[in-house]
């Protein structure tokens, strides 16, 4: 069962302890954010049905704190019938304004419904804010109509907002070799107008780099791509350039991809693709090789078997 609407203060322990009377209780689980701070809502699996149904009836009006909280049946992901908007409760919001707390963060979304719970994540010392957070709806059209509204929108700082669909670590792990799970759908959605720009001169600095796309269209953001394989000393860099709408992206790609603002070496300027999309595609690309190259060699050994006029050399295995 999924219990709702918890009181931030409660933890795991009075969870259990407060819906242990009603039976035996296999396993609990208050889902909290990544600095353990409670989500507000949790998972209750009784030894049996019966118990669990008993339990749902039985626990109207229990309050944690003053606050009522809501049982009712959990179901699965896959048992849910859901498009791409909808069947979720939670969101995650990156590119908050500087100063934005827990309250502030919730006055921000409380015109699209009830909220159960809102978080700003903090640093490691837990006094500084960072720059995003999560929010839980107690409706799920709430969660979608957020999305839909909120994501993308400019902020009084200059900075776009990104809001999207939260995916936990349990449905990202389920997904990761997935190029149409939850976390794919909904990267593409907000990525759609995402370029991946190569072969920037390391002494450009960010701000060149958005004045010069900013010339197709209002871009939101800028990012170094960094990693693995990140060589701060190489000549020239890429950088992934997001763009307010596909439109933009699409008129920067016809304008810069093999120009050569920045010297001689012509820049590449490409939309964006997850990189589960890319292992997919190099995937098939390798089995097409490997098969044209069976087939090239198998058409090979054919030709060679055959005579003069096309016939099989060695003998004619038909009685004549």
């Amino acid at each position: 069962m999924l219990v709702r609407n918890i009181d931030l203060e409660v933890d795991q322990q009075s969870l259990f302890d407060a819906f242990s009377k009603f039976g035996a209780i296999k396993s609990c689980k208050l889902e909290s954010y990544p600095d353990g701070k409670s989500r507000g809502f949790g998972y209750i699996q009784f030894e049996n049905a019966d118990t669990a149904e008993k339990a749902i009836t039985a626990s109207v009006g229990l309050e944690f704190n003053g606050k009522k909280v809501e049982a009712l049946h959990h179901q699965k992901r896959e048992e849910r019938k859901t498009g791409d908007n909808t069947g979720f409760y939670n969101i995650f919001v990156q590119k908050l304004p500087a100063g934005t707390d827990d309250k502030k963060l919730e006055n921000m979304f409380s015109e699209f419904g009830e909220i159960t719970s809102a978080h700003v994540q903090r640093g490691d010392d837990n006094s500084q804010y960072k720059d995003f957070g999560y929010v839980s709806f107690k409706e799920t059209e709430s969660a979608a109509q957020a999305v839909e509204k909120k994501n993308k929108t400019q902020q009084d700082d200059g900075n776009y907002m990104l809001v999207n669909q939260h995916i936990s670590k349990r449905e990202n792990e389920v997904s990761k070799s997935s190029t149409s799970g939850p976390i794919q759908n909904s990267m593409k959605k907000t990525y759609e107008s995402n370029l991946f720009v190569k072969n920037i001169p390391t002494e450009i600095n960010e701000d060149e780099v958005i004045k010069l796309f900013g010339e197709c269209g209002p871009v939101m953001s800028v990012k170094l791509r960094q990693g693995k394989y990140f060589n701060p000393s190489a000549a020239y860099r890429q950088y992934f350039v997001l763009y307010q709408d596909i439109e933009s992206a699409k008129s920067a790609i016809q304008k810069f991809d093999q120009s050569t603002p920045f010297g001689a070496r012509a820049l590449s300027v490409q939309f964006w693709v997850p990189g589960s999309e890319l292992h997919a595609e190099r995937e098939q690309r390798s089995f097409q090789q490997i098969q044209q190259y069976f087939m090239k060699n198998f058409n090979m050994e054919r030709s060679e078997q055959r005579g003069p006029g096309g016939q099989m050399q060695g003998g004619d295995m038909r009685q004549q």
